[in-house]
């Protein structure tokens, strides 16, 4: 009885095994085939981005909302091929979204954009880091009372305010702008938000519009701390920071020995000195302007006073050559400025910044004034300085050469 048991059992199982083998297979596409789907998906893409173009114009903000969806969902099929195709058309969509003031949906939308470079770019990736603070903020602003959203609004407001009083040259007002953003923004976030470091960021630069390095600074570094706590070391905009903060230092020092103030002076460049010094070699040619700076400050202090007087007749020269340029006379611009380059380089030398500065002037200018093969013998000579300075790999010396 069991022998015919298990034979039937048997049976039945090779029955199933040869009906299953019997059943028709889904071929895989083929290659031509699969081509022409990434074909279809991409055409349909373009006509959707056109269609949201002319919805803006016409200011419906709801049917592009509609259009970017239908653009996510074509873009899923290109994930594979184009990832990048896939996280612009979410980021769009995120942006519509939070432009209708669908917090709820503009959140849902950024979770699939973490997901999505989670997978592609790792979650430690710095893109990545920047989807997840976006998504917090967007679920936090969903929990913000109508007042709070208002305040919220008011915030974003003042920082575009801040920017155009800049363009506008009204660093005054620019700055009353950019405070009253930053004050509502601490507030809601916490002391880590990038939303807070880009408004210390701005004060900075405001700050610095105004020579007030002290105040600049103090901004600058709070920037700096927030972005290496909340997007790490390495994150585009926290290098950004570090070289805004360079600069100023620079700025500052150059200031500071406009005064005869050479021992403050060489602090603030060995400080940008030390910060740079942590991300580049030695070698690197963003060390060698630093380096420049320094001997700079050097030369300046061992100056006697005969030299200095020199170097105040070449400042003259330089605005007498300024105003021909602002008046439209470039070859007259040439003669001072010769003058002046002369003076710099009797007292400084020829590779110090203010020479090399001076001497960028010339090519250009005689290329405005028609002065063809002068301007190429001033540029072979600019470059060739560049080069001995600087170094052939240095952004100043390649953009030479061109």
């Amino acid at each position: 009885m069991l022998i015919r048991s298990t034979f039937a059992g048997l049976t039945l199982s090779v029955a199933l095994t040869v009906l299953w083998l019997s059943l028709p297979v889904a071929a895989e596409p083929s290659s031509e085939e699969r081509a022409a789907e990434l074909h279809s998906a991409r055409s349909a893409i373009e006509a959707l981005q056109e269609q949201a173009g002319q919805y803006r114009l016409e200011g419906e903000l709801g049917k592009q909302v509609e259009t970017a969806q239908k653009i996510v969902e074509q873009a899923r099929h290109l994930e594979g091929q184009d990832f990048e195709l896939v996280d612009d058309a979410l980021r769009q969509l995120a942006k519509l979204q939070r432009e209708a003031d669908d917090a709820a949906a503009a959140a849902a939308t950024q979770q699939k954009l973490v997901e999505l470079r989670s997978k592609h770019l790792g979650q430690d990736h710095w893109r990545t880091r920047d989807a997840q603070l976006t998504r917090n903020h967007l679920n936090m602003r969903r929990q913000l009372s109508a007042e709070q959203r208002m305040q919220w609004v008011e915030a974003e407001r003042l920082f575009g305010a801040a920017e155009r009083a800049v363009e506008k040259d009204r660093p005054l007002a620019a700055l009353d702008s950019a405070m009253r953003a930053l004050a509502i923004r601490r507030q809601w976030f916490s002391e880590a938000s990038p939303l807070i470091a880009r408004s210390c960021n701005q004060i900075a630069s405001i700050y610095g519009e105004m020579k007030m390095w002290d105040a600049a600074e103090t901004y600058r570094r709070e920037a700096l701390q927030i972005q290496e706590q909340a997007m790490g070391a390495g994150h585009p905009e926290w290098a950004n920071t570090v070289d805004a903060l360079v600069e100023d230092l620079v700025a500052q020092a150059r200031q500071l020995a406009r005064a005869a103030e050479f021992a403050s002076a060489t602090e603030a460049v060995e400080e940008a000195f030390e910060i740079q010094g942590r991300r580049f070699a030695k070698d690197d040619w963003q060390m060698r302007g630093l380096q420049m700076e320094l001997a700079h400050i050097a030369r300046l202090a061992a100056l006697e006073s005969t030299e200095r007087a020199e170097l105040k007749k070449a400042n003259q020269w330089i605005a007498t050559g300024g105003e021909s340029i602002r008046e439209g006379r470039h070859a007259d611009a040439i003669p001072p400025w010769d003058q002046a380059l002369s003076i710099r380089e009797a007292c400084l030398g020829e590779e110090d910044p203010q020479t090399l500065r001076c001497l960028e002037m010339g090519p250009r200018t005689a290329e405005h004034a028609g002065q063809r093969d002068e301007a190429c013998r001033r540029f072979r000579r600019l470059l060739e300085i560049r080069r001995a300075t600087l170094g052939a790999d240095h952004p100043r010396a390649k953009l030479s050469a061109r």
